[in-house]
């Protein structure tokens, strides 16, 4: 598994929010932003196995493909299911 965070947010405020707080707390880990989990899914799909992140943080609220589904989608398939 590679490394790093997936966020998964339609909402700019919040990914700004997000990623101050990672850098008040000091996790060094990159962090990938995609507007919905649609984005995220082929995101997903172009990287190599070993590139993968570690965790994916999804609202749950967004448009096409909320979080909710995301999460499903990734936890049911062979690929995915364990990030």
């Amino acid at each position: 598994m590679g490394s790093g965070i997936l966020l998964v947010d339609d909402d700019i405020e919040d990914q700004f929010i997000f990623c101050d707080a990672m850098k008040t707390v000091e996790i060094r880990e990159p962090v990938h932003i995609e507007c919905c989990g649609t984005d995220a899914i082929n995101y997903l799909i172009s990287l190599a196995q070993d590139r993968l992140p570690c965790v994916v943080l999804a609202d749950l609220n967004m448009p096409r493909m909320n979080g909710s589904e995301l999460l499903k989608r990734l936890k049911g398939s062979d690929r995915f299911k364990n990030i």
